[in-house]
């Protein structure tokens, strides 16, 4: 047993002089600054929201924590936390005896600045090699910060269980404080959590709970951090959870999560970078981000088994101002607008009918719509079918085939232009078809809703396609510039064609073009004009639509392909977004050059007169 405390007593004192000649001069410098927080600014430069540990959350600086948290946690994890200079060795030679009766590393003996150094550049192993890398990090840490630097980064970055990083995601869960008004008895039960959090959680084990908050009592009474009076009173103190923040709503996580996967992408998402903090100027804007996340909830206990993704992009821009993969993130974690793909349907016909204006077609070249089997090579006989299986039995326009969303003007179309120049035209986009077949024409192929989205945004850019991005810029916390990112755009599409294109996509809203069926959004009319197109499979619909201010993307679908509930509510929550976006605004839509002429359709079995459209 002697020979066991001597060993270890001169290895502790070589670690001392050896570890004092790393610290000052060969061992790495040290970069923290807010540990581990992510602050997220929106697209007008203001904070949107603020991530500790992948949790939304605010950054507590400690003069924003009552004084009694800041002791509790003082007395109870280092009480010398303000004399020692990151080591505290009178610990240290008591952990030693203790290790060396059990001969193995049962106490550690480690300081709050050892455990930031353990949060902040090591993992939680039990060995001398990982307790000498923290005591020397510990030591660069005393000489960079502050003590109260320390301290906020630590409190900041507990554990207080239910993913709850930081001291005001924990006050504000369990007692709906802030940080600032928590007294005694609520401090004691708090770090009591951090100990251990899966036991001592009052929503886990309330008697665990509260035993451990009567002990740190006793121990702050018996360190004389108050007198007899106050302990008493403080241990008599009802304790008033409200778990206020079980519920709350987390749906920006879904839009944190392509600002998530776009780091990776930029290998920015290091841990170096991490724990020195980032700042972030992303594209969200939060006035869209409410205004959509409202409608969202208003209908999310109607659903049923239904799930929805919302997409909104900025034409003109890559900025994706805002999305949303599913009706709850609390409920469900799987982000649909960036990982459900799903056949796109009739959302392709824009830019099949896109691809006829480039081969000669008009607005005004007729198909016959009719039921017709085509013999097509590699499948065989095809009979594509509309909607209910209703046909005109005559002769229609492109106008008429895209309000009516008429699948046998769509399948002549393909064949007329061939499927091959369909998938060149995706391949631009960088959409990898595969092995495709005119049934490509009726939208057969799998996107996600942010890929379909950014898709109707180039015809909302006039035929200049920009890849979606959440980020603008990436800042260090203390501001210094990790990267910028450019906008990567491609003129892929015609400009001229592109405006008829998105004048004809006002057809599907013209109630005047009712003949054998009604057009698709004829129900579902917006405040301002917007061009828009929906697409239906059993398990999915969409719509998606457009104005010059906003590129709209609705996705419902079932999770595991089962029939959707409400075929009607992608067109209901596309009409509420669109107008509660335009809400005030003036009505604006894209202007015709001169080399355009315009004409209007006239239907005599209603007495209307169409909108106006372009070729």
């Amino acid at each position: 047993m002697k020979r066991k405390f001597f060993k270890c007593l001169i290895f502790v004192i070589i670690l001392l002089f050896v570890g004092y000649f790393f610290v000052l001069i060969l061992f790495p410098e040290v970069y923290l600054n807010h540990l581990y927080q992510v602050m997220i600014y929106d697209h007008e430069n203001n904070i949107a929201y603020s991530l500790i540990q992948s949790t939304i959350t605010d950054y507590t600086k400690i003069d924003e924590i009552s004084d009694e948290f800041k002791t509790t946690i003082v007395t109870i994890e280092d009480k010398r936390f303000y004399s020692h200079n990151g080591l505290d060795y009178s610990r240290i030679f008591k952990s030693l005896i203790t290790n060396a009766k059990n001969n193995q590393i049962t106490q550690g003996g480690s300081t709050i600045t050892q455990q930031l150094a353990r949060i902040s550049y090591l993992d939680n192993s039990k060995t001398y090699i990982r307790k000498i890398k923290e005591a020397l990090y510990a030591k660069k840490i005393e000489q960079k910060y502050t003590k109260d630097k320390i301290l906020e980064m630590y409190i900041n970055n507990c554990y207080f269980a239910h993913n709850l990083y930081g001291i005001r995601s924990a006050s504000e869960y369990y007692f709906n404080k802030l940080p600032s008004q928590l007294n005694y008895s609520e401090s004691a039960l708090l770090v009591g959590i951090i100990n251990a959090p899966n036991i001592y959680a009052p929503d886990i084990d309330y008697e665990k709970s509260i035993q451990k908050q009567q002990q740190i009592l006793q121990t702050l009474y018996e360190n004389k951090v108050f007198d007899t009076k106050t302990y008493y009173v403080e241990l008599n103190r009802p304790i008033k959870l409200t778990l206020s923040d079980k519920n709350a709503d987390n749906n920006l996580m879904y839009y944190h999560e392509g600002i998530t996967n776009q780091l990776k992408q930029l290998n920015l998402n290091k841990k170096k970078y991490l724990r020195q903090g980032l700042m972030i100027k992303s594209c969200i804007d939060c006035e869209v981000y409410n205004k959509v996340n409202k409608i969202v909830k208003k209908y999310q206990n109607l659903s049923k088994n239904d799930e929805i993704a919302i997409v909104v992009m900025k034409p003109y821009s890559s900025e994706v101002l805002t999305l949303i993969g599913g009706f709850d993130y609390n409920k469900s974690q799987y982000n649909r607008a960036l990982y459900s793909k799903r056949q796109i349907g009739s959302t392709i016909k824009p830019f099949l009918y896109y691809l006829g204006l480039e081969e000669g077609m008009t607005p005004l070249t007729k198909f016959t719509s009719e039921p017709t089997t085509f013999n097509i090579e590699g499948i065989g006989m095809y009979s594509p079918k509309n909607a209910g299986d209703i046909y005109a039995k005559r002769k229609i326009n492109m106008v008429e085939a895209i309000s009516l969303s008429d699948n046998i003007y769509a399948m002549k179309t393909t064949l007329m232009i061939g499927s091959s120049k369909i998938q060149n035209l995706l391949d631009n986009f960088g959409i990898e078809c595969g092995n495709v077949n005119p049934t490509i024409g009726l939208g057969s192929i799998s996107l996600t809703p942010l890929e379909l989205t950014s898709l109707y945004n180039c015809l909302a850019s006039e035929g200049t396609y920009y890849s979606p991005s959440f980020i603008k810029q990436i800042n260090l916390s203390d501001s210094t510039i990790l990267k910028k990112i450019p906008e990567k755009k491609k003129k892929i599409l015609n400009s001229n064609n592109t405006i008829i294109i998105n004048h004809l996509l006002k057809s599907p809203f013209d109630i005047a073009l009712s003949s054998y069926t009604y057009p698709s959004l004829g129900n579902y009319q917006t405040n301002n004009t917007f061009g828009g197109k929906t697409g239906s499979t059993d398990s999915t619909n969409w719509v998606i639509g457009f104005n010059p201010k906003y590129t709209i993307g609705v996705y419902v679908g079932n999770d595991d392909n089962q029939n959707i509930h409400d075929t009607k509510l992608a067109r209901k929550m596309f009409q509420e977004i669109a107008n509660s976006l335009t809400e005030h605004q003036k009505d604006l839509y894209y202007q015709t050059p001169d080399s355009l002429k315009s004409f209007t359709l006239y239907n005599s079995l209603i007495n209307k007169k169409s909108k106006v459209y372009y070729y």
